[in-house]
């Protein structure tokens, strides 16, 4: 049988990569309407802000899209943890048909 390994530290890795690019996403929101103010032609601006109309569509859908991924990575990361708990915890407990053992110690015959 193949072993399955799973690096938590990798996830949680991609977890915070995904937060600090959604946070970029967030943050670039009034880049091209600032840009557009600073622009004297009038046609340049007009460019620049349908260019910035659209790069807001557009960036809302990736910060839904990279939101998506991480809660993912996040949830496949929790599920195998919990998982990898359940099972250490299976192999140290007793099995659950076994009789008790005796107080008295072994039984002669």
């Amino acid at each position: 049988m193949a072993d399955l390994k799973i690096r938590s530290d990798t996830l949680d890795d991609a977890v915070s990569s995904m937060s600090t690019a959604i946070t970029a996403f967030e943050d670039s929101e009034s880049f091209a309407s600032d840009l557009a103010e600073s622009v004297g032609d009038e046609n340049l601006r007009g460019t620049v802000e349908g260019f910035g109309n659209k790069w807001n569509k557009k960036r809302e859908e990736m910060i839904a899209s990279a939101t998506t991924l991480r809660d993912t990575l996040k949830a496949i990361n929790d599920a195998f943890t919990e998982a990898d708990a359940e099972l250490a915890k299976a192999l140290d407990a007793p099995p659950e048909n076994a009789p008790a053992p005796n107080p008295h110690g072994p039984t002669a015959y």
